[in-house]
């Protein structure tokens, strides 16, 4: 085990719980591994671990929205905090992806690298089974984090490639572009 894979380990804790010791790794050790696994040459399947991460801190921060507008709603302001320290669904929510913020920006992070990923795996070529899911990608990063001069160049430079591409295989085809 080299030094990156022990310090990575070391970030993650043992929890003893109802159903036996249970690892807890926090969303940014899980986002680092996934890079680590990258850079190990397993692209497809960090790629994919990836997807299926955002995707659940996604629903997860999305949850967690919900059932707070849905308290704040029928219970006023004052009654937010009380309703926050009793409600086990929002306790676990809230244990599941901590501060809000980070969160936020570590989605953002995410889908950038989901973008970054796909792109590299596709060689740059831009084909139309793929664009969509590039640019969702880019897109959430930019909803995610809105101050991120990364998410919103990386996805203006994705929209321009594609039409780029598109336009050349018009021209060279004699096609309509879609």
């Amino acid at each position: 085990m080299g030094i990156a894979e022990r310090t990575l380990a070391s970030l993650e804790t043992e929890v003893s719980g109802p159903n036996g010791i249970e690892i807890v790794v926090p969303p940014e050790v899980k986002y680092a591994r996934f890079k680590f696994a990258w850079a190990q040459g397993h692209q497809v399947d960090a790629l994919q671990s990836l997807k299926e991460f955002t995707s659940v801190l996604a629903d997860d921060l999305t949850r967690y929205n919900a059932l707070l507008a849905n308290h704040t709603d029928h219970d006023g302001t004052n009654g937010v905090n009380g309703i926050l320290d009793n409600n086990p669904d929002v306790n676990h929510l809230r244990s599941r992806i901590g501060d809000v913020t980070k969160l936020k920006k570590l989605l953002a992070k995410s889908y950038l690298k989901q973008g970054e990923w796909q792109t590299a795996l596709q060689s740059g070529d831009w084909r139309p089974e793929h664009v969509r899911e590039v640019l969702n990608a880019y897109s959430a990063a930019t909803q995610f984090n809105r101050d991120s001069y990364k998410a919103w160049h990386s996805w203006a430079l994705a929209n321009f490639e594609v039409v780029t591409t598109l336009a050349a295989q018009q021209s060279r085809d004699g096609t309509s572009v879609p």
